[in-house]
């Protein structure tokens, strides 16, 4: 994130330093990014279903078999996650194995997803940021675990969790697994301002 944006800025301010540029993945537009990041957060709590973390990567690997090819070369990689038609449902009743126990995956875990790969919108479905792309690792936004009385939690990227708790909310108490679709989407035009 942050050797992304400095070769952003590199390239911007010092464009004739280096023949080229190779940076990736710029965590830009600081203040939404962060918020947008706790929206697989927001998702899991709103929907009260909290897949586990061999399911999101079930659901990752199916997109990736699903829509790999479709550049001409298969490399593990979705090269544009956007034209992805991969639909998270079509799991829907498969068994995978995980934690050494079999799990068969529900139209609610598949709405999860769905929800997280959509991004968030405002209740007027306006897009608010573009979610996590077809193919991208779940684990550092959407990981899962169970809390100290063994209920299912999500507790969100340790970042975004601290940028609304101290800089948006400036409460450093803030529950944001509290956060509905309605206050996150006001969280996210208040840093729009």
């Amino acid at each position: 994130s942050t050797g992304g944006r400095q070769g952003y800025a590199e390239a911007q301010d010092y464009p004739g330093d280096f023949n080229g540029i190779l940076a990736n993945s710029p965590a830009i537009d600081w203040t939404q990014f962060e918020v947008a990041t706790l929206w697989p957060q927001t998702v899991m709590y709103q929907q009260h279903d909290f897949p586990s973390n061999c399911e999101f990567a079930a659901f990752r690997q199916a997109a990736i078999d699903a829509c790999d090819a479709n550049d001409g070369a298969v490399n593990g990689v979705i090269d544009n996650p956007d034209a992805c038609r991969f639909d998270p449902r079509s799991l829907v009743g498969r068994t995978i194995p995980c934690d050494g126990k079999n799990v068969t995956i529900s139209a609610a875990d598949a709405e999860v997803v769905r929800e997280i790969w959509n991004g968030p919108t405002d209740s007027a479905g306006h897009k608010l940021w573009p979610g996590l792309p077809k193919g991208a690792d779940f684990s550092l936004l959407a990981s899962t675990t169970t809390d100290a009385n063994g209920n299912p939690a999500a507790p969100g990227f340790a970042v975004p969790v601290g940028w609304v708790r101290t800089f948006v909310e400036k409460q450093p108490g803030f529950d944001t697994s509290t956060i509905t679709y309605d206050q996150f989407a006001a969280l996210f035009r208040q840093l729009l301002k």
